[in-house]
C-alpha cells in the first residue's frame, strides 16, 4: 500500500486556480448544474465567474471599484 502524498495535481482540473496573492475564503454555493457546467468551462472557472459577477454587482452597488488584492477607490 502507497502512503505517499499526492503531489500532483488531477489532470481533469478546469481554471488555472486561485489568482496568486489574492486573500480569499472558503463558502458553498447552491447552483444549478447546468449553470455549474457552463461556469466550468469558462477561462477562469467557476470560482472566477462568481468572483467577476461579484465585483460587477458590487460596483454597480456601492459605485466603488475594487481590483484584485486592492482596497476599495472611489470611481472618477
Amino acid at each position: 500500500m502507497d502512503t505517499s502524498p499526492i503531489t500532483q495535481l488531477p489532470e481533469n482540473r478546469i481554471g488555472p486556480g486561485r489568482p496568486p496573492g489574492l486573500k480569499t475564503q472558503l463558502t458553498s454555493l447552491l447552483l444549478e448544474p447546468e449553470l455549474i457546467d457552463w461556469a466550468k468551462r469558462q477561462p477562469e472557472g467557476l470560482s472566477g465567474v462568481v468572483r467577476q459577477l461579484l465585483r460587477v454587482a458590487m460596483e454597480s452597488d456601492t459605485g466603488m471599484s475594487k481590483a484584485p488584492g486592492q482596497s476599495n477607490v472611489p470611481r472618477e
